[in-house]
């Protein structure tokens, strides 16, 4: 699959050769082709495209799948389920590690920094999900909170070695000025972070959150994606409600939605966009 990023790449860089040599011979002499001149350039223009958002497409595979299939089954189905100091970030990193080793050994150099942020953003929208969507056997208590902080910290800028960087100590994503810079990183992770403030609140504060929210919800919303999600949106208030371990949001979820309390774990289902 990245040879076939590479192979995009070297035919993108091989049309700008001859656009250039093209745009050259144009310029050097006056013809009354020049309308086929002008075909031609349109022509390179949509190969050009086509190539580029091929290769979009491809990275953005890779990092999904590196997050939702790969990692699966540590990251989504095991970080805090059941309690939060039980199954902390910690334990996944080396895995994380593992796949970034993996991909960037694979790619070239000049798609490395993209495959990485695609493969960090993945990791935030799975967090996103464990956060929201991650079923009964996670619920978390306000002293949880800054277990999370810490662990999303951690996923930005954990020390570990990195064989693609050839350094001793680089951090996990932004790698000593070598890997993402710290401001996209913290772009990324931003909404992971304003929902972890959230969780923060007492109980009756995002139940108001939420009240006001159903005011101004249209009668027909688009379902809540990672993309799309926006953290004072009705659908993330009440995932928040939802997995917040209070006895006030349990009672107003079962009065006001016909919740039932969790009674156990069940398995977990995932859903995709």
């Amino acid at each position: 699959m990245t040879n076939v990023c590479s192979s995009f790449l070297a035919a993108v860089g091989l049309l700008d050769y001859l656009s250039c040599m093209t745009s050259e011979g144009a310029t050097s002499k006056s013809s009354p082709s020049d309308e086929s001149i002008d075909e031609l350039f349109t022509i390179f223009d949509d190969v050009r495209r086509t190539a580029v958002n091929i290769t979009d497409t491809i990275l953005n595979f890779i990092g999904t799948r590196a997050v939702f299939w790969d990692m699966r089954d540590l990251l989504l189905f095991s970080l805090y389920r059941t309690s939060v100091e039980s199954a902390r970030m910690e334990i996944f990193i080396p895995t994380i590690e593992q796949v970034l080793d993996q991909v960037c050994d694979l790619i070239v150099d000049v798609l490395r920094d993209r495959v990485v942020l695609r493969v960090f953003q993945a990791c935030m929208e799975g967090f996103i999900w464990v956060l929201l969507d991650g079923g009964p056997s996670r619920a978390f208590l306000e002293t949880d909170v800054n277990l999370m902080k810490d662990d999303l910290a951690m996923l930005e800028v954990k020390k570990i070695r990195l064989k693609h960087l050839y350094v001793v100590h680089t951090d996990l994503f932004i790698a000593e000025g070598q890997g993402l810079p710290s401001d996209v990183i913290e772009k990324e992770a931003k909404l992971a972070q304003q929902i972890l403030d959230l969780y923060v609140l007492k109980a009756d504060t995002i139940i108001d959150l939420l009240m006001k929210a159903s005011e101004h919800m249209s009668h027909h919303p688009e379902p809540a994606t990672a993309r799309r999600r926006n953290v004072h949106d009705v659908h993330t208030l009440l995932r928040v409600l939802c997995h917040k371990k209070d006895n006030g949001a349990s009672t107003f979820l079962k009065i006001q939605y016909h919740l039932p309390r969790s009674s156990g774990e069940t398995k977990l289902v995932m859903y995709y966009d």
